[in-house]
C-alpha cells in the first residue's frame, strides 16, 4: 500500500510538472508570436505594402489552348475564347476597384501593386523593377525595396479555416502570427452587397480596404502601448 501511495504521489507530481511545462510553453509561444507581430506592424508602418494581385493567367491560357485543340469545334472555340475574355475582364474590373479603394481609404503605409505571376522575378531583383502597376494597370518602375521594409498582401486561406481572404505575409511568403490583421472576403457584409448592389465590386473593395486600414491602425496602437509599458518597467 505504501509503495502504491508513493507511486501515485510521483504520478501526480509528474502530471503537475507536465501541466506547468505546457502552460509555460504556451505562454512562451504567445510571447514570441506577439513580439513577431509587433515587429511586423512597425515594419509595415514605416515601410511598404506590396499587394499581390491575381492575374488568372493560367485559367485564361488553359481556355485559349483548349480553343486551339483539334477536339474543340467552332462552337467550342467561341465559348472558350468568350470565357477567357470574361476572366480577364473580371480580373481587371476587380483589380482597378481594389487599387482605387487603396488610393482613397488606405493610409497606414505606402502601397504598390503587382501580379502574382511576377512574384519570383520581382523577388529575385530585390523587389524592384518594371513589375509594378499604375492605376490603369500599366507596368511601371518602382523600388527596389529592402526585404526588411516590406510586407505582402496575398489572397490565401485565412488562419484556422478554409475561408478565402487577404493575408499579410513576410516577403519570403512566410505567414505572420495568426492574430495579425487579415481580411475574410466572403462575410455577411460582402455577401449582402453582392446580392443587393449592382456596383458590389467597388462597394466591397472599399469596405475591405477600410477594414484593413482600421485593423492595422488598432494593431499598431496596441503594439506601441506594449512597447511603452515595457519601457516603463525597465
Amino acid at each position: 500500500m505504501a509503495k502504491n501511495a508513493i507511486l501515485m504521489r510521483r504520478a501526480a507530481m509528474l502530471l503537475w510538472f507536465l501541466g506547468f511545462f505546457n502552460t509555460f510553453a504556451l505562454h512562451a509561444q504567445d510571447a514570441v508570436e506577439r513580439l513577431a507581430g509587433d515587429m511586423a506592424i512597425r515594419t509595415l508602418h514605416s515601410g511598404v505594402l506590396l499587394v499581390r494581385l491575381e492575374s488568372h493567367d493560367k485559367k485564361s491560357a488553359l481556355l485559349e489552348q483548349l480553343a486551339e485543340s483539334s477536339d474543340c469545334d467552332e462552337k467550342c472555340r467561341i465559348r472558350c475564347k468568350r470565357e477567357a475574355d470574361e476572366i480577364r475582364a473580371g480580373r481587371d474590373r476587380f483589380n482597378r476597384a481594389f487599387m482605387k479603394a487603396f488610393s482613397g481609404h488606405y493610409h497606414f503605409s505606402r502601397v504598390y501593386f503587382y501580379y502574382d505571376r511576377d512574384h519570383r522575378a520581382l523577388q529575385s531583383q530585390g523587389f524592384g523593377g518594371r513589375y509594378f502597376l499604375d492605376d490603369s494597370l500599366r507596368f511601371m518602375d518602382a523600388g527596389p525595396f529592402s526585404a526588411d521594409s516590406i510586407l505582402l498582401l496575398v489572397r490565401d486561406k485565412t488562419p484556422g479555416s478554409a475561408a478565402e481572404g487577404w493575408l499579410l505575409k513576410q516577403p519570403d511568403n512566410q505567414p505572420l502570427p495568426p492574430d495579425f490583421p487579415y481580411l475574410t472576403i466572403n462575410n455577411y457584409k460582402t455577401l449582402v452587397n453582392y446580392f443587393s448592389d449592382s456596383d458590389h465590386v467597388n462597394k466591397n473593395c472599399k469596405y475591405l480596404v477600410r477594414k484593413l486600414n482600421k485593423t492595422l491602425v488598432r494593431y499598431y496602437s496596441e503594439a506601441e502601448r506594449r512597447r511603452q509599458e515595457a519601457t516603463l518597467l525597465r
